[in-house]
């Protein structure tokens, strides 16, 4: 009897300290952005681009969900699609993009891919920008 509470006992005790160690395991955040700005993952159906108000709190500024993210100095550009709540698919067939002023904090989007790209060309940056997807961030 005593060694079947134990077992017993045991494993309720593994169980529960796999299972809370798993709490968030997933979830990452990504800060080599410029100026206070980062990429975070909450769940899997959350990633957002954030900018930190102090150390223990951050504002989303753009999302959920953000496919891909490229960035400079000066900008940080996003390309964001929708995670419908009832399906297990990201639907990326008309992503928005947005271009984030990291001086100003000013947004400029969503943007369809024509806007985005005119917008850009107004840039006239003289190296060409590298995408980043989320995903493999970390």
């Amino acid at each position: 009897m005593k060694r079947s509470l134990f077992i017993a006992c045991l494993f309720c005790l593994c169980a529960t300290t796999t299972l809370s160690a798993c709490m968030g395991y997933a979830d990452w955040r990504y800060d080599d952005l410029p100026g206070r700005y980062s990429i975070i993952r909450i769940n899997g159906r959350n990633i957002s681009l954030c900018i930190d108000e102090n150390e223990y709190l951050s504002d989303a500024v753009v999302g959920p969900f953000i496919t891909e993210v490229a960035y400079n100095d000066d900008y940080i550009f996003v390309k964001k699609v929708d995670a419908p709540k009832e399906s297990r698919y990201l639907d990326t067939t008309n992503p928005e993009y947005y271009i984030v002023d990291v001086a100003s904090g000013e947004v400029t989007g969503p943007l369809t891919h024509n806007e985005y790209s005119e917008e850009v060309e107004l840039f006239n940056f003289q190296i060409e920008l590298e995408w980043h997807k989320t995903t493999n961030l970390r």
